[in-house]
């Protein structure tokens, strides 16, 4: 009996030492935790109170305000579950199973500080076998008052694999991860002070992206556009129902931002574009595609990019009491090969080639064929392709605004091949047309000046059917101020000229 007691005490005892021992480790733990957590936040962040449950091998932080060089992050709750002691006490080394936000906002100014570009010394190693997040809201700031740059409402959003040591700690990112997955409900970027980008939703999976319901949006209408801007500048409207990228690899390198993807479908896109030609000409030079892609900031190598079921509509104010001089082009497809500025010294790099088809003005249909090397300091491209049958009435949308003439007949077809660098175009064009007119028409009306019509159709052979209307050695001089596509077509619109007026 007197056995059993000393054993029964002994047990208390011992129970009684691990409860202590328990209560001590927890509580040095807990403190050592929670110091941790605070120098790492900063003196600038705040939060109502650490919850640490070293049992259940939880932390949690309540009503947190992260501030950082320009960061906030607003969230009621930032919980570490699964925390190996073993892995902390042993090796310093925090490992977490999950880390997760509540419905954060986040919000990125440019910051005031002055930051040092020096390499920043770090000698923990941190693991998080998931980081999650959902319902999140993310504000980047602009430079000035206007408003936001980009605000983004993030659905779901979580990243696996995350490693953090010194050798990740200055790159660009961070951190290693192996994988990520994220749905945005809502996208909306500021380009430029008249154009904004949207999108309705973004679905991402290690790579493989779509996008649904992008669109470039103009602040303002027409009018009120042209009375934004002092020189000529395009205001475009674009929608495309889906964007997809099969296989989207990103990564940092010497703080360059390069993106690779075998294979990218643009599908239902309906481009406008307006412009105001009694503006003042932008005397800024445009670089051709070629420059624009060797210069790009951004490094690129896109294998394909296929475009389908999409309408493109040019409109052109050439005065202001006329109409608008409005082309289109329908069902277009096209694709683009080796879209690239990577590697840019070697020898065999492809050439960037771009084809496409489309009905021109509803009715005509058109092929093009186009190809450059981004290497190329000359900017040396080929650009080549034909028209089918074009009837007067539908080049009249277009020439009676823009040169105030009108046609009758037709334009059976036009094939041209040009190629060209950043001076100088040439080709030549090959033009069929039958029992075709030209009426000038007089200023300010729609009505014909029957005098200035007779003597331009006495320079006009009214059948080309022959070989003389293959217009050789065409030369155009490019100007710099222009964009690539008027280049072309002040090339093609020789070409034709020259074939219908036998001067």
């Amino acid at each position: 009996m007197g056995n059993s007691k000393k054993t029964g005490v002994s047990i208390l005892v011992i129970v009684f030492i691990i409860l202590v021992a328990g209560y001590i480790a927890t509580n040095y733990l807990s403190g050592r935790i929670q110091d941790e957590l605070n120098s790492a936040l900063g003196e600038k962040s705040s939060h109502e109170k650490i919850d640490v449950d070293l049992f259940a091998q939880n932390i949690h932080l309540r009503s947190l305000k992260f501030r950082n060089r320009g960061t906030e992050i607003n969230t009621p709750k930032l919980s570490f579950k699964g925390l190996s002691y073993l892995q902390y006490l042993k090796n310093g080394k925090i490992v977490f199973d999950e880390v997760s936000l509540a419905e954060p906002e986040i919000i990125i100014a440019p910051s005031q500080d002055s930051v040092s570009k020096s390499k920043v010394s770090f000698k923990k190693e941190i693991e998080v076998k998931v980081f999650k997040t959902s319902k999140a809201t993310l504000e980047l700031k602009g430079k000035d008052s206007a408003g936001n740059k980009l605000f983004s409402r993030i659905r779901e959003f979580e990243v696996s694999g995350i490693k953090v040591d010194s050798s990740t700690i200055n790159q660009m990112v961070p951190f290693n991860y192996n994988g990520y997955n994220f749905k945005v409900d809502s996208l909306r970027i500021n380009i430029t002070p008249e154009h904004y980008i949207a999108s309705e939703s973004i679905d991402a999976k290690n790579g493989r992206v779509e996008v649904r319901n992008f669109k470039i949006i103009p602040n303002y209408g027409p009018s009120v556009f042209d009375q934004k801007i002092l020189y000529e500048k395009d205001r475009i409207s674009l929608k495309v129902n889906q964007i997809r990228l099969d296989s989207l690899s990103f990564s940092f390198r010497n703080d360059t931002l390069y993106l690779q993807n075998p294979v990218m479908g643009i599908s239902g896109g309906d481009l406008q574009i307006y412009r105001n030609k009694t503006l003042p000409d932008n005397p800024k030079m445009i670089p051709l595609y070629s420059q624009m892609l060797r210069q790009s900031p951004v490094k690129l190598d896109l294998k394909e990019v296929s475009v389908d079921s999409t309408r493109i509509v040019y409109e052109e104010k050439v005065k202001a009491d006329r109409q608008v001089a409005r082309i289109s082009f329908n069902n277009v497809d096209g694709k683009i090969d080796n879209l690239t500025n990577v590697g840019l010294d070697q020898k065999d790099l492809p050439r960037t080639k771009i084809t496409a088809s489309a009905d021109f003005m509803d009715t005509t249909p058109v092929e093009i064929d186009w190809s450059f090397n981004a290497a190329n300091q000359n900017e040396k491209f080929l650009f080549s392709g034909s028209f089918g049958r074009v009837s007067g009435d539908s080049m009249n949308a277009f020439l009676s605004p823009s040169m105030g003439l009108a046609a009758e007949g037709s334009i059976n077809s036009v094939a041209f091949t040009f190629t060209g660098n950043d001076d100088m175009l040439s080709g030549d064009v090959q033009v069929e047309y039958e029992n075709f007119r030209i009426e000038i028409l007089k200023d300010q009306s729609r009505e014909t000046s029957k005098f200035l019509s007779a003597i331009a159709n006495l320079f006009v052979d009214n059948d080309g059917l022959s070989e003389e209307n293959n217009i050789k050695d065409i030369q155009v001089n490019r100007d710099k101020a222009k964009s690539f596509w008027n280049y072309v077509w002040l090339g093609l619109k020789k070409g034709v000229l020259d074939a219908l007026v036998q001067i």
